[in-house]
């Protein structure tokens, strides 16, 4: 499922809710490159994923999908 955040507050809120979901451990790490664009796939020690796409030189989308944990 894909959200958006309409403005920076609401995105601030979504992770201020879901800090503790959030690990600073790296366990997965990988390149790949889609149409001549880098994409790196970090997933974390929750098994949360951020993916980088780079869009230009330092210019870089970021998604990031956190794993529900109910």
């Amino acid at each position: 499922m894909k959200k958006s955040y309409p403005t920076i507050d609401s995105f601030k809120e979504y992770i201020n809710n879901n800090i503790n979901k959030i690990s600073t451990i790296a366990d997965i790490c990988n390149l790949e490159t889609i149409s001549d664009n880098r994409v790196y796939t970090v997933i974390d020690g929750n098994k949360n994923r951020y993916i980088f796409t780079e869009e230009s030189i330092l210019n870089y989308k970021v998604d990031i999908y956190i794993k529900n944990v109910e």
